[in-house]
């Protein structure tokens, strides 16, 4: 009797372990591309941008039915909707699974750290762990975002006006934004601008999940939409940026770090310049061909908190930088 009670609860654990292995996988069975980091992080399936159906979602996705007449993703030659609530919720899905993920491996790197690297224990006040953490693991989802080839295509497409892979970009945008997002939820303290940083960026990927970038043009909600994806890719680039700003709180002051500091001050400046002249230049086409809308006016004030933040970090790195080269030199 206690051999078959054994037995079948180890079968039933074995279809729960398999039960929970399959939200990895996609619908049709597909298991996640290996050789794209992106989707190994966001478990979408093998070449979505080929066959872009609700099938070949993320399994937890297709697990909750939507309240839609339209289960399905189809892309801008079958309709030409401006908002496509679908992809919003694959987006959000994987927003959550990738948020979940960040945390459990977050407070695992905390225990490690905590036992094995003195620096790191002796941090002090306790909560500045938390944000050593937060901007390492950001600095390396950056760094995945900047090597992942097929981002810059589908930029490239959605800046000339070519097929956009709509889920790839999308679900690429959730790990921008997930360790803002769970920063906002393990950080204690953070500074008023960077909350109002990291809300701003999470109301703006919304905006992009739910729009449909194969729309053509620049304009109405669809040129906002693309406008973030831009000012998305610049602030990948950086991501040296937050790398030191985790390994400033741990790491006394070297050579090493004014080193860090002031590649990260001007690839901050040269990325944030682009930025802001390709915003510039798109508000000036729309002034002119009159296409100014509450969706630019709106955007563009939320912008003025992410700028805010950008512009007092710039002067904190050019500060550290310059004022560690100045002794240096004493």
């Amino acid at each position: 009797m206690d051999t078959e009670k054994i037995t079948k609860g180890l079968l039933d654990l074995s279809l729960a372990q398999l039960n929970i292995f399959s939200w990895f996988m996609c619908v049709d069975g597909s298991l996640p591309s290996g050789l794209d980091m992106v989707h190994l992080l966001l478990f979408p399936s093998k070449s979505v941008s080929d066959k872009p159906e609700w099938d070949k979602l993320c399994r937890a996705s297709k697990m909750i039915e939507l309240p839609l007449p339209v289960k399905e993703i189809v892309g801008a030659e079958k309709h030409n909707n401006l908002f496509n609530i679908n992809e919003l919720f694959d987006s959000l899905t994987c927003l959550a699974l990738a948020t979940v993920l960040f945390i459990i491996f977050s407070y695992f790197l905390h225990f490690v750290l905590n036992r094995t690297v003195k620096v790191f224990r002796n941090i002090y006040p306790v909560h500045k762990k938390w944000y050593v953490i937060a901007n390492i693991l950001k600095a390396c989802l950056l760094a995945f975002i900047c090597l992942n080839t097929q981002f810059y295509f589908g930029i490239y497409a959605l800046a000339t006006g070519g097929f956009v892979p709509m889920i790839e970009l999308k679900r690429t945008t959730v790990l921008y934004i997930v360790s803002d997002f769970a920063g906002l939820i393990m950080v204690p303290r953070l500074p008023f601008t960077t909350k109002m940083h990291h809300y701003v960026t999470f109301f703006i990927g919304i905006l992009i999940w739910s729009s449909n970038l194969n729309s053509p043009g620049f304009t109405g909600v669809i040129g906002v939409a693309k406008m973030a994806f831009i000012y998305g890719l610049f602030s990948c680039i950086p991501f040296l940026v937050n790398l030191f700003l985790g390994l400033r709180i741990c790491v006394p002051k070297n050579k090493a770090m004014v080193v860090l500091s002031f590649i990260a001050f001007l690839t901050y400046i040269l990325c944030c310049a682009l930025n802001w002249s390709s915003h510039l230049v798109w508000l000036i086409n729309c002034i002119i061909s009159f296409d100014i809308t509450i969706w630019a006016i709106l955007y563009l004030l939320m912008l003025v908190y992410i700028v805010r933040d950008d512009l007092i970090l710039m002067n904190f790195l050019r500060k550290y930088s310059l004022s560690n080269f100045m002794k240096k030199k004493q």
